[in-house]
C-alpha cells in the first residue's frame, strides 16, 4: 500500500443433528465425519478434492463472444464483512490475496503462482489499473479473481460522494480494461469507518478483510518472519493478506514460494475468495436443507 499510509490492522461443538428430529445449531461444531457418512445431504458438502475450473477457464471454453466475467458473492455474503470463511466441513482451503496492484512486480507474483498452480485474488487500485492495464489483463488471463481496492487508496474520512467515486471509478476502470465485474471490495488499511465500507455494503459488495496479516509491507519484516507469520496463523477457510503493488515487494516474492510449498505439504488447497465464499454457501445450503427436513419430520410426528 504505497509503502503503506499506516496500515496496521488487523466451536462448543456444532451439534450433530438431534437423533431423529432435533434442530441442530449452525454456529457450533458438528462431528462432521460421522454426520457426513450418515446423511447424504451432508455428504454432499464434502469436497471431492478435484480441481475445479476457474471462472476464466470456463469463459474461455464458451462458444461465441465472451460474457463479462463477474465475481458476485452468494447472496448471504453480499453487504457483509468477511474476515474468513466458516466452513462447517473444515476442509483445508485457504485464499491468498494481493493488494495494491497492478504493479511492476505483479508479473513476478503471477509467475510464482503459475509455477505452483495456485489461484489467488488481486484487490486492485483504480489508478494502478489505469497505469498498468496490460498487467491487469495478465492477472485475469492467468485465471485469478479481482477485487476493488479504491482509486487512490485513501484512508481518511470521506463523504458519501467521495466514497462512491473511489469505488465506482475503480469498478468501471477494472471492467473497461479487463472485462471483469466484481463485488469483492477491500478497504485500504482495513478501515471500516471512513465511509468506504458503508458505501460498498450498501451496493451489496462483500467487504473482504483477512484472517492473516504478516505485515509484508513493512521494511522491517524479513522474508523468514513473513513465512512464519503466515504458517503459524493459517487455518481452514483463512484469508491471507499480501501485497503485489505499492512499493518494493522483494520480501513477498522471496516468502511466497516457501509459504505455498509448506501449506501444500500440510494438505491445503488454494482458492480465490469468490470460490471460498461459494464453498461456504454450498455447505450452509446443505445444512439448511437438513435442518428443514428435520423440522418437517418432527412436525409430521406431532400430527
Amino acid at each position: 500500500m504505497a509503502e503503506r499510509d499506516s496500515i496496521g490492522w488487523q466451536q462448543q461443538t456444532l451439534f450433530a443433528l438431534a437423533a431423529a428430529a432435533g434442530l441442530f445449531s449452525i454456529g457450533m461444531h458438528l462431528p462432521w465425519r460421522q454426520a457426513l457418512s450418515q446423511n447424504p445431504l451432508l455428504a454432499a458438502i464434502q469436497s471431492t478434492g478435484q480441481k475445479q475450473p476457474t471462472p476464466a477457464e470456463v469463459r474461455a471454453r464458451t462458444v461465441g463472444p465472451p460474457a463479462p466475467l463477474i465475481y458476485s458473492p452468494p447472496a448471504r455474503f453480499q453487504g457483509q464483512i468477511i474476515y474468513h470463511s466458516q466452513l462447517p466441513s473444515k476442509e483445508k482451503v485457504i485464499a491468498l490475496t494481493f493488494d495494491d496492484g497492478p504493479w511492476i512486480e505483479t508479473p513476478k507474483v503471477l509467475g510464482i503462482l503459475k509455477e505452483y498452480d495456485v489461484k489467488a485474488t488481486f484487490f486492485m487500485i483504480g489508478q494502478h489499473v489505469q497505469t498498468y492495464p496490460d498487467i491487469a489483463k495478465q492477472v485475469v488471463a492467468a485465471g485469478h479473481a479481482l477485487g476493488n481496492h479504491t482509486w487512490h487508496h485513501y484512508t481518511h474520512q470521506m463523504d458519501g460522494a467521495t466514497a462512491a467515486a473511489e469505488i465506482d471509478n475503480t469498478s468501471n476502470r477494472i471492467f473497461q480494461v479487463t472485462g471483469v465485474k466484481t463485488q469483492l471490495f477491500r478497504p485500504p488499511a482495513g478501515r471500516l469507518e471512513n465511509g468506504l465500507a458503508e458505501y460498498a455494503r450498501n451496493q451489496k459488495n462483500s467487504v473482504v478483510m483477512w484472517s492473516v496479516d504478516p505485515l509484508d509491507w513493512l521494511e522491517s519484516t524479513s522474508p523468514q518472519s513473513l513465512v512464519k507469520a503466515v504458517l503459524d496463523n493459517a487455518q481452514p477457510g483463512g484469508i491471507v493478506l499480501l501485497h503485489d503493488g505499492g512499493g518494493n515487494r522483494t520480501r513477498t516474492l522471496q516468502a511466497l514460494p516457501p509459504i505455498i510449498a509448506e501449506l501444500k505439504q500440510r494438505g491445503y488447497r488454494f482458492v480465490s475468495v469468490q470460490e471460498l465464499l461459494e464453498m461456504e454457501d454450498r455447505e450452509m445450503n446443505a445444512i439448511d436443507e437438513v435442518e428443514a427436513k428435520a423440522k418437517a419430520d418432527n412436525l409430521k410426528q406431532q400430527l
